[in-house]
């Protein structure tokens, strides 16, 4: 059987998934405002349950997995990116 995908490929590696998890704890802390990393699995349970604000926690639990899929440097900021998509834009 052949397979002809088309969309966004990967490329995957033992040292890439360790690199992705400890950002993911990384931005997860920073989000949650949770300071241990040991047993991180039951304090983030324990915040999503008393969460009032679903969306919040959506949005909080989103941006942190999309955080720690970039690999990002100390000099860029937001304004760049967004200067960057204008002059796309422009083009």
């Amino acid at each position: 059987m052949e397979y002809n995908y088309h969309g966004v490929k990967y490329i995957t590696s033992e040292e890439g998934f360790k690199w992705f998890d400890d950002n993911f704890i990384k931005e997860i802390k920073n989000n949650f405002k949770i300071r241990e990393t040991l047993n991180i699995d039951n304090m983030l349970y324990e915040i999503l349950t008393l969460e009032t604000d679903t969306e919040d926690a959506v949005g909080k639990y989103q941006n942190s997995m999309t955080a720690a899929r970039h690999k990002s440097v100390p000099w860029w900021m937001k304004e760049l990116t967004i200067m960057r998509k204008k002059i796309n834009a422009m083009r």
